[in-house]
């Protein structure tokens, strides 16, 4: 508000103001509903008609309404390639009717698990893109497979390898955890063994695999609270011999962006490698059968999809230099000197393919811009 304006009150304006809050604050629709907010806005500003969770609703669903149009719009004048994210199973029985209903029709890649049923899903996408006159390079660099699932195969073989002692680990967070005065005991155990951490003890999902790491972590600085805690608590032992551990299934839950997905394939080339090389037999032999896998999948260059590279070259922190050494040191110096050659050609050969379809668009969008102007001035 300017210098001499006078402020009114607008029921509309603030009613929008209150739906943004909600949005950006992540706050439950019955917020407002409480009896602390009902009296904040009474005092604050009393003219104020607080909406009730239902009206607030039906206001989301418009301001998602709008914004949904005002993304579509800015999706089809900018005309971006968009690289979809990993969605699973979903994915294969979705994945067109999202596309079509978000009118996005310039894809350039898409990251699917490797099973044979999404190898299905993508060829029939290919087939689409063809009708939509949108497919790049004959949709040679169209499926990318999935980087968290290759990983958590990888890390799955050696699960197998330490999966009693996990569940056992599981199993004693689990007992510790099902009740406050568990807790408070083993809190006691961890002051008698002097014990002054600042992790706690966490349980994992089944689901993500890092978070097992995370309980792993946390649970061995307290290996002499649990010796203590199973001394003074008679059914630790008992709950570990009788309860069935529960297996889930390991996967990644956290997506990688394109320019960061080579930089990670490096980084866990380069951790396996270490590994290996490490004086503890035990880790060493586990990174030999993990670095089996990660051959399997990315030990041969000339199958891996081009756009992984591209897409490293064009984040300005990497560029060309990080991603030619990266591969140097990964294939060696003369291997990776001829990839990453080929990647420029095909880097360049791309983006002239790109200028062709798209420069005759521009040029029109461009005259009629130019002609819309000339009018506007002579009037």
């Amino acid at each position: 508000m300017g210098d001499g304006e006078i402020w009114t009150f607008d029921q509309e304006v603030s009613r929008k103001a209150l739906v943004e809050m909600l949005i950006l604050d992540e706050l439950p629709f019955r917020f407002v509903e409480k009896e602390g907010f009902k009296k904040f806005m009474k005092k604050t500003q009393p003219l104020f008609q607080v909406p009730s969770r239902r009206t607030l609703t039906r206001d989301c669903y418009v301001v998602f309404g709008e914004e949904r149009q005002k993304f579509i719009k800015y999706l089809k004048e900018t005309s971006p390639r968009v690289v979809t994210s990993h969605k699973g199973d979903e994915m294969a029985r979705c994945i067109i009717k999202c596309l079509l209903d978000w009118k996005l029709e310039k894809i350039i890649t898409i990251t699917v698990d490797n099973a044979s049923s999404n190898d299905v899903m993508v060829k029939e996408l290919h087939k689409q893109m063809v009708n939509w006159g949108s497919n790049m390079k004959c949709g040679n660099h169209l499926h990318v497979r999935c980087m968290a699932h290759i990983l958590n195969l990888i890390v799955q073989d050696v699960m197998k390898e330490v999966g009693p002692s996990i569940k056992r680990v599981r199993q004693m967070v689990k007992y510790v955890r099902q009740s406050a005065a568990r807790i408070r005991k083993f809190a006691e155990c961890c002051e008698l063994k002097n014990i002054d951490s600042k992790k706690s003890l966490c349980l994992d999902v089944s689901t993500r695999w890092n978070s097992t790491y995370l309980m792993l972590d946390a649970a061995q600085h307290f290996e002499s609270a649990f010796d203590r805690f199973d001394l003074e608590d008679g059914g630790l032992s008992t709950y570990l011999a009788t309860h069935v551990c529960k297996d889930g299934s390991i996967a990644g839950s956290l997506y990688v962006t394109s320019n960061g997905h080579f930089e990670d394939i490096v980084e866990l080339h380069n951790h396996l490698r270490e590994c290996m090389e490490d004086d503890d037999l035990f880790l060493a032999k586990m990174g030999e059968k993990m670095i089996e896998k990660f051959v399997k999948y990315w030990g041969a260059p000339e199958k891996m999809n081009k756009v992984i590279f591209i897409a490293s070259i064009l984040d300005p922190r990497n560029k060309l230099e990080y991603v030619g050494a990266a591969l140097e040191d990964m294939f060696g110096d003369e291997k990776g000197s001829e990839i990453k050659d080929e990647v420029v050609t095909y880097m360049k050969s791309m983006f002239e393919e790109y200028v062709a379809k798209f420069s005759n668009a521009s040029r029109r969008t461009s005259s009629l811009s130019d002609s819309s102007s000339s009018n506007t001035s002579t009037k």
